[in-house]
C-alpha cells in the first residue's frame, strides 16, 4: 500500500489506477459505438459546432439529432441509433458535456451542449513496441502537443480536437513533411534534415525499434482508448 501511494503521488501508475482523476472527460471510454474512430470524431465535432453557434441553448432533441444523422450520412435516425447501439437520449446522457431535460411546456426531450471544462495539466506516455500499439485510439485536446523523444520530434498544438490512431498521427506528420519537401517550400539547407525525419518516421511505423509516444496536455482533456499501459507524469506549464 505504501508503494502504491508513492507511485500514485509520483504519477507513475498505469492509467487503470488514475484514469478517472487524470484523463480527460471519458468521451472515448463512455461511447460504445458500432462506428469508426473517424465517425466518433465527426459526432463530437458536430456537437461542438452546436455549442459554438448556440452556446447553452436548449434544443429539440429528436429534430436536431435527426438532422445530424442525415448530415453524417445515415438514412434516418433509426439507422443512426443502430450504429450508436441505443436511443439518442441515452447516447447524449453518456456525453460528459451534454445535458438533457423534458421541456415543461411541450413535454418533448431537449438537450444542450456545454463547453468541456479544462482539467489539470498532464503528461502521458505510451511505449510502442508492437504493431498493435500503433492502432490505439487517441483523442488529442486542441492545445496538446505530441512528442517523440527518441527523434526529438514534436507535433505542435493545432487548436483542434482530433480523434485518430497513433499510426495516423505519425503518418499525417510524415505526409505533411513529404508535401513540404516536394512542393519546394523548403530552403535547400532544410531538405536533408526533412528527408532524414521522413525516413525516421517511417521506421517508427515499422516498429524497427521501440519508441515512446508522449503527450503534453496543458488542458488535461486528452484521452486514449484502450488506456492500459498509459503512464501519467506531472506536467509543468513553465517548462
Amino acid at each position: 500500500l505504501q508503494l502504491y501511494c508513492v507511485l500514485r503521488t509520483m504519477g507513475a501508475l498505469p492509467v487503470e489506477e488514475t484514469v478517472v482523476e487524470r484523463s480527460g472527460h471519458g468521451i472515448l471510454r463512455k461511447l460504445k459505438l458500432d462506428v469508426s474512430h473517424q465517425e466518433i470524431e465527426r459526432i463530437v465535432q458536430e456537437l461542438e459546432q452546436l455549442h459554438e453557434f448556440q452556446p447553452g441553448e436548449w434544443l429539440p432533441l429528436k429534430e436536431v439529432m435527426t438532422t445530424m444523422a442525415l448530415d453524417l450520412g445515415y438514412e434516418d435516425l433509426d439507422e443512426f441509433e443502430d450504429a450508436i447501439k441505443g436511443p439518442v437520449e441515452q447516447f447524449l446522457d453518456d456525453m460528459p458535456h451534454v445535458d438533457t431535460q423534458i421541456n415543461p411546456e411541450s413535454k418533448c426531450m431537449e438537450f444542450r451542449v456545454k463547453e468541456l471544462a479544462r482539467r489539470e495539466p498532464v503528461q502521458m506516455s505510451v511505449s510502442m513496441g508492437r504493431r498493435d500499439d500503433l492502432f490505439r485510439i487517441f483523442l488529442k485536446a486542441p492545445d496538446a502537443t505530441i512528442v517523440i523523444p527518441e527523434l526529438d520530434f514534436e507535433m505542435g498544438a493545432d487548436q483542434r480536437r482530433r480523434i485518430d490512431t497513433i499510426f495516423n498521427y505519425i503518418e499525417s506528420a510524415r505526409l505533411n513533411l513529404e508535401f513540404a519537401r516536394n512542393s519546394r517550400m523548403l530552403e535547400q539547407s532544410q531538405m536533408e534534415p526533412v528527408q532524414n525525419t521522413v525516413a525516421q518516421l517511417n521506421e517508427l511505423l515499422d516498429i524497427t525499434n521501440p519508441w515512446t509516444f508522449v503527450v503534453k496536455d496543458p488542458s488535461g482533456m486528452s484521452e486514449f482508448k484502450p488506456f492500459d499501459g498509459v503512464i501519467f507524469q506531472d506536467f509543468n506549464l513553465d517548462e
